[in-house]
C-alpha cells in the first residue's frame, strides 16, 4: 500500500547537490501510465492520492495494532476520520480500480452494519 501511495505523490527530488533535480511525478507517472490503474477516478492524481494516502492510515493504524473506533488520524494534519469514513474511502478506492469489483465490495460488506450496531 505505501508503495502505491508514494507513488502517487506530487514528486520529490533525487540526486546530491549540485546535480539535485525535481521530479514531477504528475508528468512522468501519472498521466502516461499510473492514471490506468485507476479508470473510474477522477482522473485527477491529487485525488487518488488523497484516498490512498487515508486507506493508508487505517492500514497503518492496525497494522500497529491502534484503536480505530474512535477514528483515524490523518498523517501530517490534524483530521480525525471515522471508520465509515474510511470504510466508504476503501469501496471508493477500489471502485476507481474496478467498477464491478467496487459495487461487489460495497454490496457484500458487513462493516456499515457493523459500524451501526456497534455500542458507543
Amino acid at each position: 500500500m505505501g508503495f502505491w501511495v508514494h507513488l502517487l505523490e506530487a514528486g520529490g527530488f533525487v540526486g546530491k547537490k549540485p546535480l539535485r533535480k525535481r521530479r514531477y511525478y504528475d508528468a512522468t507517472l501519472w498521466r502516461p501510465a499510473l492514471r490506468h490503474a485507476f479508470p473510474n477516478s477522477t482522473g485527477i492524481r491529487g485525488d487518488v492520492h488523497a484516498v490512498a494516502h487515508r486507506v493508508y492510515a487505517l492500514r497503518n493504524r492496525i497494522a500497529h495494532c491502534e484503536p480505530v473506533v474512535a477514528g483515524v488520524r490523518i498523517p501530517g494534519t490534524t483530521i480525525r476520520r471515522s471508520p465509515s469514513e474510511i470504510h466508504a474511502d476503501i469501496v471508493t478506492l477500489v471502485r476507481w480500480v474496478s467498477e464491478p469489483v467496487g459495487k461487489w465490495l460495497g454490496d457484500r460488506s458487513h462493516t456499515p452494519t457493523m459500524l451501526v450496531d456497534a455500542p458507543n
